[in-house]
């Protein structure tokens, strides 16, 4: 045993800044310290990348940008011809105005998913777009019933207040 405290006692001998590593009272503790800024570092994104490790990103936002388009097309196409059967609605076309994409977070695609402790998040939320406001134009709406009716359909079946659905009359 003796021979191997010698032969690692010549190693650290050898190397000249490790002696003045051993000198430094608290080494383990600054050590320690420096591990933990590092990993903090990693995590939140501390070398200028604008996102973080612990959050979702989609890898594409053409498709993102597509599934938004759809789903508010498919609203659009609803609302149209919930409208058009209300007695004296005519000739309704609608368009729907909306901000954010819709977002995927926790998908099972190695790219948008959470690794802690070895785990892989499988969790997943849909974000939605955001409904903005509404714009109705239909031949009916010189009918104020006809307008307050539809108004109201548009209220209820999109959840927003009357100050974001302007109805106007067509040809």
């Amino acid at each position: 045993m003796s021979e191997e405290k010698k032969q690692k006692k010549s190693l650290f001998d050898s190397l000249p800044f490790l002696n003045k590593l051993k000198q430094v009272k608290h080494i383990g503790l600054i050590v320690t310290i420096i591990f933990i800024l590092i990993l903090l570092l990693i995590l939140f994104g501390g070398f200028g990348n604008s996102k973080s490790f612990l959050t979702f990103s989609n890898s594409s936002n053409t498709s993102t940008t597509y599934q938004s388009n759809q789903y508010v097309d498919g609203l659009e196409s609803k609302l149209k011809n919930l409208l058009g059967k209300i007695k004296g609605a005519k000739d309704v076309e609608v368009m729907i105005a909306y901000e954010n994409g819709t977002t995927y977070v926790g998908q099972n695609s190695s790219d948008t998913s959470l690794v802690s402790a070895g785990k892989t998040s499988n969790t997943s939320e849909t974000t939605l777009p955001k409904i903005t406001g509404v714009v109705i134009v239909s031949s009916g709406a010189s009918d104020i019933s006809v307008r307050l009716n539809m108004q109201m359909a548009t209220e209820t079946l999109l959840g927003l207040s009357a100050d974001k659905i302007q109805i106007f009359v067509g040809d």
